[in-house]
């Protein structure tokens, strides 16, 4: 049995999305039967779109014959959520975990992952910032937090990272089904009805007024 505290990793590439998962379920027996140690498996998909066990269905823009015709495949999955897309360029990140030997409690490991991300993301701020400091650019650079659930518990905990870093935190968007709407139409957020759209152009209106702003335009080198 793999020794806690280790984790191997894997990088398989872009590989299909059913290849993938059958490779995985492999992957899952083997660490079930203590012949593998926890891994985590990092890869990229061809064009794919996935459907969670709560999906609908009418959230699928185009049918899945028209979605085939573009090179788009679609996979039911056993995961949580909706509607969700991979494509080429795309890291995608499969754990494959025994929690026994751990912590044997899935909302404290979900929420463990998300405190890697944010790690993950402040290692990332920590080198713009750097590059900034050292090349001379010019070029301004903000932060904004894209599609955030309110009143979650990791809303609270970005929010906090976000404040306290040496960036400007401009806006905080939620994840919206108006984005796609917008793009069928081929229109922009701010041209569909006002009615519907209050609760995203609200959030967007900070972010476009600091582009507006003095505060983003870059100073001369």
């Amino acid at each position: 049995m793999g020794e806690p505290g280790i984790c191997g990793v894997a990088d398989w590439g872009e590989q299909p999305y059913a290849r993938a998962c059958a490779w995985q379920k492999e992957l899952v027996a083997l660490r079930k039967a203590g012949e593998l140690p926890d891994l985590l498996i990092l890869c990229a998909h061809p064009h794919v779109i996935t459907l969670g066990r709560n999906a609908r269905r009418e959230n699928l823009r185009l049918s899945e014959a028209m979605l085939a015709a573009r090179g788009v495949e679609v996979h039911p999955t056993d995961r949580g959520g909706d509607v969700t897309y991979h494509g080429p360029g795309q890291l995608v990140g499969y754990p494959i975990l025994d929690l026994s030997e751990h912590r044997k409690d899935v909302v404290w490991y979900v929420r463990a992952l998300e405190e890697v991300l944010i790690r993950a993301a402040a290692e990332f701020i920590e080198h713009v910032l750097l590059v900034r400091r050292t090349s001379g650019l010019a070029t301004k650079v903000a932060v904004l937090a894209n599609r955030v659930r309110d009143i979650t518990c990791i809303a609270d905990t970005l929010d906090d990272f976000l404040r306290g870093i040496d960036l400007p935190f401009v806006a905080t968007l939620r994840d919206s089904q108006h984005y796609i709407v917008a793009a069928e139409r081929g229109l922009g957020l701010f041209e569909l009805a006002p009615a519907a759209m209050t609760p995203d152009i609200e959030q967007w209106e900070p972010l476009m007024k600091w582009l507006q702003s003095k505060r983003s335009i870059p100073k001369a080198a």
